[in-house]
């Protein structure tokens, strides 16, 4: 049987399962979560539940705390985003220019922070953003921007640390990216 199909549909015939897989593992989480968005849920009392169609929608769209979170995410979005990429440009274009023996230094040290764990950076940024721990320095020149330097405190400052810690983090993969691409153009 199957040595009487062209490639062409030998290759669908051995896809085609894991894509239905891929789809059924992907689209039950998305269909459930949906289908208890039209309940009001209780996770307390697990049998206390009932269909109230779209009124959760409602109830979060007239929210001004809805709203709020919206707002915050897409300044963080847009910020972060221009940010990294310009930063994320810059550092490309330093690695990409010829710098001997120091290119290798340079492309690591760049690196780091983007090949540095994740929670590992979180907590490191936690930390230096609390005013009371022991980098009373940082917290003198935060004075600037936040009260008694604290900038998760506020809402625009905690916003600035947020982008601030994304940058560092995630500035080096852009730079990368730029840079496979820079030395990919003749």
């Amino acid at each position: 049987f199957l040595d009487r199909l062209d490639e062409r549909r030998l290759g669908t015939l051995f896809v085609v399962p894991s894509l239905v897989l891929m789809a059924i593992v992907a689209a039950w989480p998305v269909m459930k979560a949906f289908w208890l968005s039209l309940h009001r849920y209780n996770v307390k009392v697990p049998d206390d539940y009932a269909f109230i169609g779209f009124d959760n929608y409602a109830r979060i769209l007239s929210s001004a705390t809805w709203w709020t979170a919206v707002e915050t995410t897409v300044v963080f979005s847009i910020v972060s985003v221009v940010v990294e990429f310009g930063l994320g440009l810059a550092m490309a274009l330093v690695m990409n220019k010829g710098m001997g023996a120091a290119t290798g230094v340079v492309r690591v040290a760049v690196l780091v922070p983007w090949a540095t764990i994740t929670v590992v950076t979180a907590l490191a940024w936690k930390w230096i953003f609390t005013p009371t721990f022991t980098f009373s320095m940082f917290s003198k020149v935060m004075s600037i921007f936040a009260d008694e330097g604290c900038m998760l405190c506020g809402r625009w400052t905690s916003v600035m640390a947020m982008v601030f810690a994304d940058t560092w983090k995630t500035a080096p993969f852009i730079a990368l990216l730029l840079l496979a691409g820079l030395q990919s153009i003749d």
